[in-house]
């Protein structure tokens, strides 16, 4: 799991980078026990997706009109590879428009698992 989340904020970054609109980046990253799930979540304050295509951003090779008009580097996998690697450790994840793209990650803990 610890050589996923490298990838994971890996790919998170390099698309901060590359989709910002200024010169500079803020990121959050959180992570908070919800449950028996561990829900990681990774904010930037970008431009953000438009509400009704975050649904898409995970799929393979989906790149939003804008996202293409803005860079034309990348191929469209690495939210994909995100959502199968949540996906392998039985895990949901879902985007969110907060002042930028907010995504978030629910990873369930293993059973006897002591995270208080």
């Amino acid at each position: 799991m610890r050589k996923n989340s490298r990838e994971w904020f890996s790919i998170y970054w390099q698309n901060t980078i590359k989709y910002r609109d200024k010169d500079t980046s803020e990121v959050l990253i959180q992570i908070y026990r919800k449950g028996k799930y561990a829900e990681f979540t990774y904010q930037d304050d970008g431009p953000g997706v438009p509400p009704e295509k975050t649904a898409h951003i995970f799929e393979a090779f989906y790149r939003t009109y804008e996202a293409r008009s803005k860079t034309s580097n990348g191929s469209g996998l690495g939210l994909a590879i995100v959502a199968e690697i949540v996906t392998a450790h039985k895990g949901r994840y879902r985007a969110v428009n907060e002042n930028g793209l907010k995504m978030i990650f629910d990873i369930p803990l293993k059973e006897g698992s002591n995270t208080n």
